[in-house]
């Protein structure tokens, strides 16, 4: 079965590695981009100040950037909505890919 690991602004599960058939869904975050929309606690659950999450956004993409099926889901002309949808079509594909 295919399983896929989604990373939300800078932090992924638990810090295990994904098998190579694993899709990994990378959201940047909207501190990249859309800083407009950023939120700090206690207004969100977010610690990190907009640099710092950009800083841990690009680590994360120099770390998982070279697993063969990382998909970067980035900002630039989406909102909120349409950023959830584009993971949402690629949760679609990794469950069809394991369905067969």
């Amino acid at each position: 079965m295919t399983l896929c690991l989604i990373v939300l602004g800078g932090k992924s599960g638990g810090g295990k590695t994904a098998p190579a058939t694993m899709p990994f869904i990378h959201l940047v975050t909207v501190a990249e981009g859309a800083s407009h929309a950023y939120r700090r606690y206690p207004e969100a659950h977010r610690p990190e100040t907009p640099q710092e999450a950009v800083h841990l956004d690009h680590l994360l993409r120099r770390v998982w950037g070279g697993h063969p099926r990382y998909v970067l889901i980035g900002n630039a002309g989406r909102d909120w909505h349409a950023k959830s949808a584009a993971a949402r079509q690629t949760l679609e594909q990794c469950w069809q890919e394991a369905l067969g």
